[in-house]
């Protein structure tokens, strides 16, 4: 049973992969266009990254965060992002397929819906967001001159913070199974999510981190990593990854609910 089990998540994630690898080589093909938008990407997060080293030098540290650790948490963001939705967009676009009655074609494959949820569409620009975030934490890697348990530590750390960006996005996009045409509302949930982890964590204290934390996991993405890292906390390592534990077995169950009460679309045309 136990080796059934592992067969079957090894065969989803040779497909997923496959999948994946299938649509990166489509946006690609266009190579003007796909380095255009990866370009753009990164000129757009350095814009805010100078926003925030030109604070902590006039400011100086601010709970003991500094232009090191700003480098570090744009790194982290980026990367985290640009994994999460270079090879997972599908959870973004889950509320145009149910809106428009292709979710169908979802249901009817053979594989774990989950999966082919999430690998369902590719994110052009997010790849300018991951080199951008692996070449930023390179440099703090140098800057901050870390140790291997410090780099490990790092790394670490990126793959539950991606399950998080990814499940919490999903969870926002199953509001299209509740309420009609629901694209705009999945993104103003998502921007709400996401916005807090676009400043330091040193600005949030009390109250405010705990619920940046716990209630809305904004803080994971970036700002906890840095200090993590930073600080050499396993017992905050072990949050992040009980978090992420957390929000994909929640994403799995609301989604189970969702399709349970989903109506299968009418719409007459050529789907995708």
């Amino acid at each position: 049973m136990r080796q059934n089990i592992v067969q079957t998540i090894f065969q989803e994630l040779s497909v997923a992969r496959y999948s994946v690898r299938k649509r990166i080589a489509n946006e690609a093909a266009l190579k003007a266009s796909f380095a255009l938008q990866v370009f753009g990407m990164m000129l757009n997060n350095t814009s805010l990254l100078l926003v925030w080293v030109w604070f902590f030098q006039a400011f100086g540290e601010v709970n003991r965060w500094s232009v090191a650790e700003t480098v570090a948490f744009q790194g982290f963001a980026a990367l985290v992002y640009g994994l999460a939705f270079g090879f997972g967009d599908g959870v973004r676009a889950l509320p145009q397929r149910v809106h428009f009655g292709t979710f169908d074609n979802l249901l009817l494959t053979p594989r774990n819906l989950y999966v082919r949820i999430v690998t369902d569409r590719v994110k052009t620009s997010a790849f300018g967001d991951m080199v951008y975030g692996v070449i930023l934490l390179g440099i703090y890697f140098v800057i901050a001159d870390l140790s291997i348990v410090q780099i490990l530590l790092a790394v670490g750390t990126i793959i539950p913070a991606v399950l998080i960006m990814v499940n919490v996005t999903l969870i926002a996009s199953l509001l299209a199974f509740i309420f009609p045409d629901a694209q705009a509302l999945a993104d103003d949930v998502f921007e709400i999510f996401l916005s807090p982890s676009l400043y330091p964590a040193a600005l949030y204290e009390g109250v405010l981190r705990f619920i940046f934390l716990f209630g809305i996991p904004s803080l994971a993405i970036g700002g906890l990593p840095v200090e993590i890292v930073r600080d050499v906390s396993m017992g905050w390592f072990a949050v992040v990854w009980g978090l992420a534990i957390f929000w994909t077995i929640l994403a799995n169950a609301l989604l189970s609910r969702a399709v349970r009460r989903y109506e299968s679309g009418n719409l007459v045309a050529a789907r995708s």
